[in-house]
């Protein structure tokens, strides 16, 4: 279980195309099935094999889109998004083994892919603290408008006793996001529930890593 209070990890989600992959995904598991079968056809691309996976892991189909995401590693097996896609069924199913295998294979490919990062980090909350802000820090040195990274890495010094550190990452993390402050937990240190820092609130919105169509911690 993940310490008390973090934001959630990232999975391969895309909302907005839901309705029209929900009819590519039955097509690509035609032909997937067909080339199983041995009938000739065209073998769907990756962008179909992972729009569908997308689609199918929306609705819930956590074996389809299994399927789907194997598929598209051995289509392209020098996608880096592909094998972040399939990590990230993997953790969605309780399989940390095989997600980690997989976000290391997604990252050999891009190190600077923060998905794989930031579930990365997520995993080891719960197991080893210390890699855990290793890769929370990584994380925000490549996105440092993170209000997530930066909340669970608050979390994460506050257990750690490292006050100072874990109260201005909350703060700043608070500032980017304000929901995050009733997350808090309630037995956090007075000096962790101070106001966010004034200024300009920074953007929030979901963004896209370039050349994946995975989102970004937000």
């Amino acid at each position: 279980m993940p310490v008390a209070g973090p934001t959630e990890w990232v999975g391969p989600h895309r909302g907005s195309l839901l309705r029209t992959l929900a009819t590519v995904a039955l097509a690509a598991m035609a032909m997937i099935l067909s080339t199983c079968s041995g009938t000739t056809r065209t073998p769907p691309s990756v962008a179909e094999l992972l729009g569908s996976g997308h689609a199918a892991f929306e609705q819930g189909h956590d074996s389809a889109a299994l399927l789907l995401f194997e598929q598209a590693v051995k289509t392209a097996p020098s996608d880096a998004s592909a094998y972040f896609d399939l990590g990230a069924v993997y953790q969605a199913e309780g399989q940390d083994r095989g997600a980690l295998e997989q976000y290391r294979m997604a990252l050999r490919l891009d190190p600077t892919m923060v998905p794989p990062l930031f579930n990365e980090a997520v995993i080891y909350q719960a197991r080893s603290a210390p890699l855990a802000i290793f890769l929370y820090r990584k994380v925000i040195s490549l996105q440092p408008d993170s209000p997530s990274a930066l909340f669970n890495l608050g979390l994460l010094e506050a257990q750690s006793h490292a006050d100072a550190l874990a109260g201005a990452e909350l703060r700043q993390a608070v500032h980017l996001d304000p929901s995050l402050e009733s997350r808090i937990p309630s037995s956090a240190a007075p000096d962790l529930r101070l106001a966010p820092p004034t200024g300009r609130r920074r953007s929030t919105s979901t963004t896209s890593t370039p050349g994946t169509g995975s989102p970004s911690p937000p």
